[in-house]
């Protein structure tokens, strides 16, 4: 839930900075259906983290080719869909270890990590600790 409020207000941020000026109803139509495809990315993401997600298989979800969808993407969100990904894997992470008392190592491959090693330094850049400091302090 906490996830796809995230997304909602990723997309009212962005709809709030698109300019507020008169368009034509065919520029209206594109704007939209620019919205719906990320909005697709989302759905996708959120239902494939948990396995490796390739950018062409991205770009196709959004029925762009991969150099177009990476321009797109960081355009509308303002990072890059590795980055994207990372954030909602250890935003998954951090979910499953506040929520279950699997090990940490399970928590990783559940969460979309293809090691421990990448899981670990990856939730410490999100997060600013290891992902056993943050189970200690959610415990605690």
């Amino acid at each position: 839930i906490a996830l796809k409020a995230r997304l909602c207000d990723l997309i009212v941020t962005l709809m709030r900075s698109l300019p507020m000026e008169a368009r034509s109803p065919r520029e209206e139509m594109r704007r939209l259906k620019r919205l719906e495809r990320l909005s697709q990315v989302f759905d996708y993401v959120q239902e494939h983290h948990a396995r490796p997600i390739s950018l062409g298989e991205i770009a196709g979800v959004a029925h762009f080719s991969p150099y177009y969808f990476t321009r797109f993407f960081r355009e509308a969100t303002g990072m890059t869909f590795g980055q994207y990904l990372n954030n909602f894997r250890v935003a998954k992470a951090a979910e499953y270890l506040r929520d279950t008392s699997d090990s940490i190592t399970d928590i990783g491959f559940s969460a979309g990590f293809g090691s421990v090693k990448s899981f670990n330094r990856v939730f410490r850049q999100v997060k600013g600790c290891s992902p056993s400091a943050y189970k200690r302090a959610i415990s605690e």
